[in-house]
């Protein structure tokens, strides 16, 4: 066969026959349509309403609008007979009816200057092509719409009329009884007109999260990603929802209509969003947004100030997840940017961080998002930072590498801290190194228990047994949160235990550490038998144990 010499576009009438199946024919997507065709028809209000039929419950759809003066159009998959203005507007598909295809109908409109009508559509007659009567009716106004309902679509009736007339622009009623209306933009802190539609900019609490719902379509709620515009220390952010009423130019996927087409039209809807919530921006006080925002808004026409010199002031990392404490904000006074550091490092070098006069600052959380800005960039910041510790004279520099030789937890006759700081001078920074003394510190290399790693204490300062326990709690104990583990409870005590051994070990030498270790273990385990009022003497030898009990002296 010769290849043809020209093609054209053609919709087969095997996919006519298949319209059963463009939409999904739930009852809530049904109201939808109606409703849309209703208010394009000038209709003033709707009524829902279930009538019976015989043995048939039939779901009523009646409006009040101009009626419909060509019947051949319903069953016409893409015409229909909306004005021209109303197909330059919204972009009708002429497939709402067919979100009825495959059940059984009936249609009565009473157009204006024309004899109403009616016809009845069985099930089958959808993918037949037969020829359907139609007649005269006594309908006086608008299009009446009754549809076979089966029972999920009665069970389902009060929720989805509820869901579309929410934000509908027209009265709803159900069963005589009028629906719940919303303003789509309640709740926004400001709303702008941008192309015949309304974008309303939200802040928080307030602010919807996620794509679902963020356009609405005169009741029909649209999924969409549209800006979210977050602060960088602080929760919440800035995001908006669209009301869309007279946007040409803005497509809807069809034809559910439950996505927008991507294209020019959207990029600039999405440019006007981010424009309004800049434009709020401008108005506060003050703002969080992160040099990249900042610098959007002003490609956009929108010349924000930069933030106010604020930071978190600075709190070491801990070894269990979401166990650290945020700090106050840190403004009008001198900064130093710390980043985050391992829980070993942060915990041990803490002392002397957060020692304002001796940094002659006050140490603050690195935050990424505000890289860009001036005075954010002039800031002195933590460069580096390592722990050196003399025995027997020579001073020796611990790093990761060395903690994987063997340890070297002990006393020590000196220990310190080595801090190198960066100040933006020019295009190269300005390096600087301190030096500070140490009490204790803890180091380790991938590993959560004591015995693995190198905990070093100056014999010269006075430590309190329980210091230390506190910092190789806060520097090692991370929970195992397998299924099969102990509770949180019960491992934290029993790592408490541990550290008290191992500190009253380094501190107080071996014989202490193992009274201490035997008076917590009968503290915990023992002490709760003795009775009220008495009084337990235990002999203890390896493999006997003598107790004497005796009642307290009245």
């Amino acid at each position: 066969m010769p290849l043809p010499t020209t093609i054209r576009s053609l919709v087969s009438q095997e996919a006519i026959t298949k319209v059963t199946r463009l939409f999904n024919g739930t009852v809530k997507d049904v109201l939808h349509e109606l409703l849309q065709n209703a208010r394009r028809a000038g209709a003033s209000r709707v009524d829902i309403d279930l009538v019976e039929q015989g043995d048939r419950t039939m779901l009523s759809i009646r409006d009040d609008g101009r009626g419909i003066a060509d019947p051949s159009v319903l069953l016409s998959l893409g015409r229909s007979d909306w004005t021209t203005q109303t197909r330059q507007n919204e972009d009708p598909a002429g497939m709402g009816v067919f979100s009825l295809a495959g059940r059984s109908v009936e249609i009565r409109s009473a157009p204006c200057g024309i004899q109403s009508w009616r016809v009845v559509v069985p099930a089958e007659a959808w993918e037949d092509q037969r020829a359907l009567p139609i007649e005269a009716c006594d309908i006086l106004r608008g299009t009446q719409i009754l549809i076979e309902a089966p029972e999920t679509w009665v069970t389902a009736l009060n929720g989805a009329g509820a869901d579309c007339a929410r934000f509908y622009p027209l009265p709803v009623f159900l069963d005589g009884e009028p629906l719940a209306r919303a303003d789509f933009l309640a709740d926004a802190v400001y709303c702008e007109y941008w192309e015949g539609c309304v974008i309303g900019v939200f802040q928080g609490a307030q602010a919807p999260i996620g794509r679902q719902g963020r356009l609405n379509f005169h009741g029909l709620t649209v999924d969409c990603h549209l800006p979210h515009i977050g602060d960088v220390d602080r929760a919440g952010g800035w995001t908006v929802k669209v009301d869309i009423r007279d946007t040409p130019n803005l497509r809807l996927v069809l034809p559910a209509r439950k996505e927008v087409i991507a294209g020019p039209a959207l990029d600039a809807l999405l440019d006007a969003c981010r424009r309004a919530i800049y434009r709020v921006v401008l108005g506060q006080d003050h703002h969080r947004l992160s040099y990249a925002s900042w610098s959007e808004a002003r490609a956009l026409g929108i010349m924000l100030p930069e933030p106010l010199p604020c930071l978190e002031a600075w709190t070491p990392e801990t070894a269990e997840p979401y166990a650290r404490l945020r700090g106050s904000a840190v403004r009008d006074q001198a900064m130093i940017i710390v980043p985050d550091q391992e829980p070993d490092v942060a915990q041990s070098a803490a002392p002397i961080l957060n020692d304002h006069q001796l940094i002659g600052a006050t140490a603050v959380c690195a935050e990424r998002g505000f890289e860009g800005y001036s005075w954010y960039d002039a800031l002195p910041r933590l460069a580096s930072l390592r722990f050196g510790f003399k025995r027997g004279g020579a001073q020796t520099w611990i790093d990761d590498a060395e903690l994987a030789s063997p340890r070297e937890t002990g006393s020590v006759t000196a220990l310190r801290l080595e801090m190198t700081i960066a100040v933006a001078a020019g295009s190269e920074p300005a390096i600087s190194t301190r030096e500070a003394p140490l009490r204790m510190m803890v180091r380790s290399v991938d590993c959560y228990g004591i015995d693995d790693a190198t905990i070093l204490v100056d014999d010269q300062a006075s430590i309190d047994p329980d210091e230390l326990a506190e910092l190789l709690e806060a520097s090692l104990f991370s929970p195992d949160e397998d299924r099969g583990a102990d509770s949180w409870e019960t491992q934290r005590s029993d790592f408490q235990m541990e550290a008290r051994h191992m500190a009253n070990a380094i501190l107080l030498g071996d014989e202490e550490a193992l009274r201490a270790q035997l008076a917590e273990a009968i503290r915990r385990d023992v002490s709760w038998l003795v009775p009220a009022g008495c009084t337990m003497t235990a002999t203890v030898t390896r493999g006997a144990v003598e107790i004497i009990m005796a009642s307290a002296a009245p």
